[in-house]
């Protein structure tokens, strides 16, 4: 590391560069995470970033993992989809007021992007979105960041959008799934279209995944994913409110 980029590392800063420019990202804190094959990672919150020129920057940064997150083996990515893919994670992180990196062996992994909201007294953790790379996945990870996520935010309801049924599923190991709860909360949550316990056509492009037959199989039912339908997810928690010490 030279001697520029330890300061800023000794000052809680990680220095990066997009073209010419420097840009840094400010940590917050950080918290060891376990998945279930007893492997470590850093769990590093991040302050998000206010400026343009560090939207950009960070989005690409992280645009390998994002779009890895979503494509299939084998499957190949058009530049049209790759310029796609970039703007929408722009917009995610230019609009993030929680954002959270996931480390392993000093690279980083995935990254979470939520937010905490109030509702009559209640605390909603709203999932904007958890990407892993896909050599981290199936390892239960996003379940256990998750649930640490809502211990520190000490959140009563767990809520997100999917197409994905695996996702749906993550979210029944943390939260008691309420369909009511769903179509209640739906606007709070950003929904754009909803109808019960569903947003029709949230995703304008249609499915987030490339591969539509691939992801048939996978998909949550009770929505149309090719036409950018999601499902709706809005549950009580039922984790633990402990939370997993800070590390330094």
């Amino acid at each position: 590391m030279d001697p520029v980029s330890y300061f800023y590392s000794m000052l809680g800063f990680e220095q990066y560069y997009i073209g010419e420019r420097p840009s840094e990202i400010e940590t917050i804190s950080k918290a060891t995470i376990v998945d279930d094959l007893g492997e470590k990672y850093i769990f590093r919150p991040i302050k998000p970033p206010a400026h343009q020129h560090d939207v950009d920057a960070l989005s690409h940064k992280l645009l390998e993992i994002y779009i890895d997150g979503f494509m299939h083996r084998g499957e190949s990515l058009t530049p049209e989809r790759e310029v796609a893919f970039l703007d929408d994670l722009r917009s995610h992180i230019s609009g993030a007021e929680r954002l959270a990196l996931i480390e392993k062996d000093g690279a980083t992994v995935g990254f979470v992007l939520s937010e905490v909201l109030i509702r009559d007294s209640e605390r909603i953790y709203y999932l904007g979105g958890i990407i892993l790379s896909p050599k981290v996945q199936g390892r239960e990870l996003a379940t256990a960041i998750l649930a640490n996520e809502l211990r520190e935010s000490n959140a009563d309801v767990l809520a997100f959008h999917t197409q994905s049924a695996k996702m749906f599923r993550v979210g029944c190991k943390l939260a008691e799934y309420s369909e009511a709860l769903a179509d209640k909360i739906a606007l709070e949550i950003h929904s754009q279209h909803a109808q019960g316990s569903v947003d029709r056509e949230r995703y304008r492009t249609g499915s987030l995944y490339g591969d539509i037959e691939q992801f048939r199989q996978q998909a949550v039912s009770g929505i149309n994913f090719e036409k950018g339908d999601a499902k709706i997810f809005a549950g009580r928690v039922t984790v633990s409110r402990t939370p997993i010490p800070t590390v330094h």
